[in-house]
Protein backbone atom coordinates (compact mmCIF):
# COMPACT_ATOMS: atom_id res chain seq x y z
CA UNK A 1 0.00 0.00 0.00
CA UNK A 2 2.61 2.74 0.70
CA UNK A 3 4.34 1.56 -2.44
CA UNK A 4 0.97 2.79 -4.48
CA UNK A 5 1.04 5.98 -2.40
CA UNK A 6 4.71 7.05 -3.18
CA UNK A 7 3.62 6.10 -6.91
CA UNK A 8 0.01 7.76 -6.92
CA UNK A 9 2.46 11.22 -5.47
CA UNK A 10 5.03 10.99 -8.37
CA UNK A 11 2.07 10.56 -10.93
CA UNK A 12 0.39 13.87 -9.33
CA UNK A 13 3.31 15.66 -9.49
CA UNK A 14 4.09 15.08 -12.84
CA UNK A 15 0.37 15.33 -13.70
CA UNK A 16 0.50 19.23 -11.89
CA UNK A 17 3.38 20.48 -13.81
CA UNK A 18 1.77 19.67 -17.08
CA UNK A 19 -1.63 20.94 -16.25
CA UNK A 20 0.20 24.33 -15.39
CA UNK A 21 1.86 24.44 -19.00
CA UNK A 22 -1.52 23.75 -20.42
CA UNK A 23 -3.49 26.22 -18.69
CA UNK A 24 -0.98 28.99 -19.98
CA UNK A 25 -0.63 27.80 -23.35
CA UNK A 26 -4.95 27.72 -23.50
CA UNK A 27 -4.92 30.79 -22.36
CA UNK A 28 -2.70 32.68 -24.45
CA UNK A 29 -4.90 31.04 -27.47
CA UNK A 30 -8.06 31.95 -25.89
CA UNK A 31 -6.89 35.50 -25.48
CA UNK A 32 -5.89 36.18 -28.68
CA UNK A 33 -8.30 34.71 -30.18
CA UNK A 34 -10.50 37.19 -28.31
CA UNK A 35 -8.85 39.73 -29.89
CA UNK A 36 -8.95 39.05 -33.46
CA UNK A 37 -12.71 38.29 -33.38
CA UNK A 38 -12.73 42.04 -31.82
CA UNK A 39 -10.46 43.45 -34.24
CA UNK A 40 -13.11 41.56 -37.12
CA UNK A 41 -16.24 43.39 -35.66
CA UNK A 42 -14.19 46.73 -35.27
CA UNK A 43 -13.52 46.54 -39.13
CA UNK A 44 -16.96 46.23 -39.76
CA UNK A 45 -18.26 49.03 -37.56
CA UNK A 46 -15.91 51.99 -36.71
CA UNK A 47 -16.54 54.47 -38.40
CA UNK A 48 -12.94 55.78 -37.60
CA UNK A 49 -11.76 52.51 -38.96
CA UNK A 50 -13.58 53.26 -42.15
CA UNK A 51 -11.91 56.69 -42.52
CA UNK A 52 -8.60 55.48 -42.05
CA UNK A 53 -9.23 52.58 -44.66
CA UNK A 54 -10.45 55.34 -47.18
CA UNK A 55 -6.97 57.24 -46.51
CA UNK A 56 -4.80 54.39 -46.83
CA UNK A 57 -6.50 53.24 -49.62
CA UNK A 58 -5.78 56.22 -51.71
CA UNK A 59 -2.37 56.35 -50.51
CA UNK A 60 -1.42 53.14 -51.70
CA UNK A 61 -3.36 53.94 -54.92
CA UNK A 62 -1.21 56.81 -55.65
CA UNK A 63 1.91 55.03 -55.61
CA UNK A 64 1.11 52.19 -57.61
CA UNK A 65 2.14 53.90 -61.20
CA UNK A 66 5.57 54.63 -59.20
CA UNK A 67 5.81 51.02 -58.20
CA UNK A 68 5.26 49.79 -61.72
CA UNK A 69 7.37 52.46 -63.59
CA UNK A 70 10.00 51.18 -60.89
CA UNK A 71 10.30 47.75 -62.16
CA UNK A 72 13.62 48.42 -63.33
CA UNK A 73 14.86 49.88 -61.04
CA UNK A 74 14.45 47.61 -57.92
CA UNK A 75 16.73 49.53 -55.27
CA UNK A 76 14.69 52.30 -56.01
CA UNK A 77 11.61 50.64 -54.09
CA UNK A 78 13.11 50.99 -50.45
CA UNK A 79 12.63 54.56 -50.88
CA UNK A 80 9.13 54.03 -52.40
CA UNK A 81 7.89 51.99 -49.05
CA UNK A 82 9.46 54.84 -46.95
CA UNK A 83 7.49 57.40 -47.86
CA UNK A 84 4.50 55.28 -47.85
CA UNK A 85 5.11 55.18 -44.37
CA UNK A 86 6.60 58.52 -44.02
CA UNK A 87 3.90 60.08 -45.28
CA UNK A 88 0.72 58.17 -44.05
CA UNK A 89 0.35 58.81 -40.72
CA UNK A 90 -2.03 55.14 -40.22
CA UNK A 91 0.42 52.95 -41.86
CA UNK A 92 2.86 51.32 -39.99
CA UNK A 93 4.53 49.42 -42.41
CA UNK A 94 4.37 49.13 -45.99
CA UNK A 95 6.29 46.91 -48.45
CA UNK A 96 6.50 45.69 -52.14
CA UNK A 97 6.54 41.90 -52.60
CA UNK A 98 7.57 40.49 -55.87
CA UNK A 99 7.06 36.77 -57.42
CA UNK A 100 9.64 34.59 -57.15
CA UNK A 101 12.72 34.97 -59.23
CA UNK A 102 11.32 37.90 -60.99
CA UNK A 103 14.79 39.17 -59.82
CA UNK A 104 17.54 36.64 -60.09
CA UNK A 105 20.40 38.79 -58.87
CA UNK A 106 18.47 40.15 -55.88
CA UNK A 107 16.71 39.51 -52.40
CA UNK A 108 16.84 36.21 -51.05
CA UNK A 109 15.77 32.59 -52.36
CA UNK A 110 14.76 34.39 -55.49
CA UNK A 111 12.48 36.38 -53.34
CA UNK A 112 12.72 40.12 -53.53
CA UNK A 113 9.91 42.41 -51.30
CA UNK A 114 11.63 45.22 -49.62
CA UNK A 115 9.22 46.69 -46.43
CA UNK A 116 9.93 49.88 -44.26
CA UNK A 117 8.76 49.67 -40.79
CA UNK A 118 7.76 52.52 -38.26
CA UNK A 119 6.48 50.14 -35.34
CA UNK A 120 6.40 53.40 -32.71
CA UNK A 121 3.94 55.28 -34.52
CA UNK A 122 1.03 54.69 -33.53
CA UNK A 123 2.13 55.11 -29.71
CA UNK A 124 3.07 58.22 -30.52
CA UNK A 125 6.85 58.13 -30.54
CA UNK A 126 7.84 57.79 -34.25
CA UNK A 127 11.45 56.70 -34.80
CA UNK A 128 13.78 56.45 -37.62
CA UNK A 129 12.12 54.21 -40.51
CA UNK A 130 13.93 50.80 -40.75
CA UNK A 131 14.04 49.41 -44.29
CA UNK A 132 15.36 45.71 -45.40
CA UNK A 133 13.85 42.70 -47.36
CA UNK A 134 10.85 40.30 -45.44
CA UNK A 135 13.26 38.00 -44.01
CA UNK A 136 10.73 34.77 -44.63
CA UNK A 137 8.64 33.34 -47.35
CA UNK A 138 5.86 34.86 -48.47
CA UNK A 139 4.37 33.78 -51.38
CA UNK A 140 1.68 31.98 -48.49
CA UNK A 141 0.39 34.79 -47.17
CA UNK A 142 -2.65 35.98 -48.01
CA UNK A 143 -1.74 39.64 -48.28
CA UNK A 144 0.27 37.99 -51.33
CA UNK A 145 -1.59 35.38 -52.67
CA UNK A 146 -5.22 37.26 -52.83
CA UNK A 147 -4.29 40.42 -55.25
CA UNK A 148 -1.71 37.73 -57.44
CA UNK A 149 -4.66 35.73 -58.04
CA UNK A 150 -7.64 37.55 -58.42
CA UNK A 151 -6.00 40.79 -59.76
CA UNK A 152 -8.00 43.32 -57.07
CA UNK A 153 -6.99 45.42 -54.33
CA UNK A 154 -8.36 43.63 -51.38
CA UNK A 155 -7.64 44.25 -47.41
CA UNK A 156 -6.71 41.39 -44.91
CA UNK A 157 -8.41 39.91 -42.06
CA UNK A 158 -6.48 41.22 -38.79
CA UNK A 159 -4.05 39.45 -37.53
CA UNK A 160 -1.02 39.78 -34.93
CA UNK A 161 1.79 41.26 -36.47
CA UNK A 162 5.55 39.62 -36.31
CA UNK A 163 7.67 42.22 -35.58
CA UNK A 164 7.83 42.11 -31.92
CA UNK A 165 5.45 45.29 -31.44
CA UNK A 166 2.10 43.24 -30.03
CA UNK A 167 0.56 45.23 -33.03
CA UNK A 168 -3.12 43.83 -34.06
CA UNK A 169 -3.06 44.74 -38.04
CA UNK A 170 -4.67 44.72 -41.01
CA UNK A 171 -3.35 45.16 -44.64
CA UNK A 172 -3.96 46.74 -47.80
CA UNK A 173 -2.31 45.19 -50.68
CA UNK A 174 -2.74 46.18 -54.49
CA UNK A 175 -0.90 44.26 -57.51
CA UNK A 176 1.25 46.03 -59.85
CA UNK A 177 1.66 44.73 -63.24
CA UNK A 178 4.94 44.65 -65.38
CA UNK A 179 4.72 46.65 -68.75
CA UNK A 180 3.42 43.60 -70.83
CA UNK A 181 0.20 43.16 -67.98
CA UNK A 182 1.64 40.55 -65.91
CA UNK A 183 0.67 40.68 -62.57
CA UNK A 184 4.66 40.65 -60.97
CA UNK A 185 4.31 41.65 -57.67
CA UNK A 186 1.52 43.20 -54.66
CA UNK A 187 2.02 46.76 -53.06
CA UNK A 188 0.98 46.43 -49.44
CA UNK A 189 0.60 48.49 -46.27
CA UNK A 190 0.30 47.83 -42.87
CA UNK A 191 -2.20 49.55 -40.65
CA UNK A 192 -2.55 48.58 -36.62
CA UNK A 193 -5.90 48.88 -34.79
CA UNK A 194 -4.80 51.11 -32.28
CA UNK A 195 -7.09 50.20 -29.31
CA UNK A 196 -6.43 46.68 -29.77
CA UNK A 197 -2.97 46.79 -30.08
CA UNK A 198 -2.96 48.42 -27.25
CA UNK A 199 -5.25 45.88 -25.79
CA UNK A 200 -2.97 43.25 -27.13
CA UNK A 201 0.38 45.14 -25.62
CA UNK A 202 -1.96 45.04 -21.96
CA UNK A 203 -2.44 41.47 -22.05
CA UNK A 204 0.85 40.00 -23.48
CA UNK A 205 2.55 42.19 -20.27
CA UNK A 206 -0.33 40.33 -18.24
CA UNK A 207 0.34 37.08 -19.86
CA UNK A 208 3.98 37.70 -18.99
CA UNK A 209 3.33 38.83 -15.73
CA UNK A 210 0.99 35.36 -15.39
CA UNK A 211 3.49 33.38 -16.15
CA UNK A 212 6.02 34.31 -13.98
CA UNK A 213 4.10 33.80 -11.34
CA UNK A 214 2.86 29.97 -12.96
CA UNK A 215 6.88 29.67 -12.91
CA UNK A 216 7.25 30.51 -9.25
CA UNK A 217 4.14 28.63 -8.64
CA UNK A 218 5.72 25.72 -10.30
CA UNK A 219 8.87 26.44 -8.63
CA UNK A 220 7.20 26.23 -5.21
CA UNK A 221 5.18 23.68 -6.07
CA UNK A 222 7.81 20.81 -7.02
CA UNK A 223 10.18 22.08 -4.16
CA UNK A 224 7.10 20.59 -1.40
CA UNK A 225 6.13 17.74 -3.94
CA UNK A 226 10.22 16.77 -3.39
CA UNK A 227 9.57 17.29 0.62
CA UNK A 228 6.33 15.54 0.02
CA UNK A 229 8.25 12.54 -1.34
CA UNK A 230 11.26 12.62 0.48
CA UNK A 231 9.09 12.25 3.82
CA UNK A 232 6.94 9.61 2.02
CA UNK A 233 10.06 7.68 1.15
CA UNK A 234 11.14 7.83 4.57
CA UNK A 235 8.18 6.73 5.94
CA UNK A 236 7.86 3.45 3.99
CA UNK A 237 11.17 2.75 4.93
CA UNK A 238 10.61 3.64 8.18
CA UNK A 239 7.11 1.30 8.22
CA UNK A 240 9.48 -1.29 6.34
CA UNK A 241 12.06 -1.60 8.89
CA UNK A 242 9.08 -1.71 11.68
CA UNK A 243 7.34 -4.58 9.60
CA UNK A 244 11.08 -6.22 9.56
CA UNK A 245 11.80 -5.98 13.35
CA UNK A 246 7.47 -7.13 13.91
CA UNK A 247 8.31 -9.81 11.47
CA UNK A 248 11.39 -10.87 13.19
CA UNK A 249 10.34 -10.79 16.83
CA UNK A 250 7.16 -13.22 16.20
CA UNK A 251 9.94 -15.38 14.31
CA UNK A 252 11.58 -15.42 18.03
CA UNK A 253 8.59 -15.86 20.18
CA UNK A 254 7.81 -19.03 17.34
CA UNK A 255 11.49 -20.23 18.23
CA UNK A 256 11.06 -19.84 21.72
CA UNK A 257 7.76 -21.50 21.82
CA UNK A 258 8.77 -24.36 19.64
CA UNK A 259 12.17 -24.34 21.95
CA UNK A 260 9.94 -25.05 24.96
CA UNK A 261 7.61 -27.76 23.75
CA UNK A 262 10.76 -29.36 22.54
CA UNK A 263 12.08 -29.11 26.41
CA UNK A 264 8.87 -30.51 27.58
CA UNK A 265 8.67 -33.23 25.22
CA UNK A 266 12.23 -34.32 25.69
CA UNK A 267 11.26 -34.26 29.67
CA UNK A 268 8.49 -36.20 29.12
CA UNK A 269 10.33 -39.02 27.00
CA UNK A 270 12.75 -39.13 29.68
CA UNK A 271 10.05 -39.30 32.42
CA UNK A 272 8.54 -42.01 30.16
CA UNK A 273 11.80 -43.91 29.76
CA UNK A 274 12.60 -44.13 33.82
CA UNK A 275 8.85 -45.51 34.06
CA UNK A 276 9.34 -47.81 31.91
CA UNK A 277 12.70 -49.58 33.09
CA UNK A 278 11.15 -49.25 36.83
CA UNK A 279 8.22 -51.22 35.76
CA UNK A 280 10.69 -53.84 33.87
CA UNK A 281 12.74 -54.28 36.85
CA UNK A 282 9.43 -55.19 38.80
CA UNK A 283 8.67 -57.70 36.45
CA UNK A 284 11.56 -59.78 36.71
CA UNK A 285 12.48 -59.95 40.34
CA UNK A 286 9.82 -62.56 41.11
CA UNK A 287 11.14 -65.47 38.20
CA UNK A 288 14.67 -64.77 39.31
CA UNK A 289 13.66 -65.62 43.60
CA UNK A 290 11.41 -69.01 42.47
CA UNK A 291 14.40 -70.43 40.14
CA UNK A 292 16.56 -70.33 43.41
CA UNK A 293 14.60 -71.97 45.47
CA UNK A 294 13.50 -74.71 43.23
CA UNK A 295 17.40 -74.97 42.96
Amino acid sequence: MKKYNLALIIVAAIVLELSSFLQYYLTRKEVTKEIVEKANHDMQQSERIVKVKAEVETAVRNIISEAEDAIERPDDYYGIVSRLVKQNPHIVGAGVAFIPGYYEKQGRERLFAPYALDEFKNKGKSKQILTNLIPFDYTEREWYTTPINIAMSVWTEPYMGLNGANLVMCSYTSPIKDKSGRRVAVVFADVPLESLSNMAESISNGLDKIGVLILMLQVMGVFFMAVLIWRASVAYRRWKEKTVDTEKEHLAQKVAKLTEINRRLTERNMKLARQVGEKAGQGASPWYSSSSTST
